[in-house]
């Protein structure tokens, strides 16, 4: 397994790398603005998973305070699930933003998506608040220090 991390601002052919993998996890194309999304976050690095030099996910954050780093956006396609990829995206990005200075990562996961909520919760997430997200669905807000 390589993780190959790309730091903003993202070229167009990591745009569309990054975009080609969002569609084959979340079985549907990110938004038109997804690019300018991604260059507009604050210190955004991306981490891309590879097995036999093929994408398998992707972990995306950035930084929302000098103390804190947000891990945004993930996923592994489905074929590659259920093999540890998630969690090493997860283990890479937080040994990066160590290394970085951060002081805890917080992120947010759906309440109806229970493989992402025991993850987080097995690497040492605690929830913090919950909310309804734009699409009514419950999302949960988790923190973890460093």
């Amino acid at each position: 397994m390589e993780i190959l991390e790309i730091r903003a601002p993202l070229n167009e052919d990591s745009i569309r790398g990054i975009s080609t993998l969002f569609e084959k996890v979340f079985g549907h194309p990110p938004s038109t603005d997804f690019g300018q999304r991604l260059n507009e976050k604050r210190k955004l690095i991306a981490l891309i998973a590879k097995e036999r030099n093929q994408p398998a996910g992707f972990k995306i954050g950035y930084e929302r305070s000098r103390e804190t780093f947000f891990s945004w956006l993930g996923g592994v396609i489905p074929e590659r699930r259920k093999r540890g990829i998630a969690r090493m995206l997860m283990a890479k990005q937080h040994e990066l933003c160590l290394s970085l200075g951060y002081e805890e990562i917080q992120t947010e996961t759906y309440g109806d998506d229970p493989a992402m909520l025991i993850l987080n919760l097995k690497e040492g997430f605690a929830v913090i608040g919950t909310h309804l997200g734009g699409d009514n669905r419950l999302r949960v807000q988790l923190r973890k220090k460093l």
